[in-house]
């Protein structure tokens, strides 16, 4: 599927491409996160092969920079892992 279609972050760019968006892919797996949660007009929390309840050392400040997004009233939408981590 992804040598045809590509990531989510390009599944995403397309299907949402003719609605005026910009968009811009933050690696949170490497550690890459966003400057703080008004960086951007709103968030798109994609899936990811990975579950939420695993030890992986990018979910707790994933969980926090979310939790930042959210008292900050930034739109923010998650797509299954999305979803998840959300709740």
């Amino acid at each position: 599927m992804r040598a045809k279609h590509g990531d989510y972050d390009g599944l995403f760019k397309r299907l949402l491409a003719s609605h005026g968006f910009e968009f811009e892919t933050y690696p949170v797996l490497d550690g890459v996160f966003p400057a703080d949660a008004q960086a951007a007009q709103g968030w798109l929390i994609s899936g990811s092969k990975f579950g939420v309840y695993e030890d992986n050392d990018w979910i707790a400040p994933l969980e926090e920079f979310l939790r930042q997004v959210y008292s900050a009233g930034v739109p923010i939408i998650g797509i299954c892992f999305g979803h998840q981590i959300l709740a």
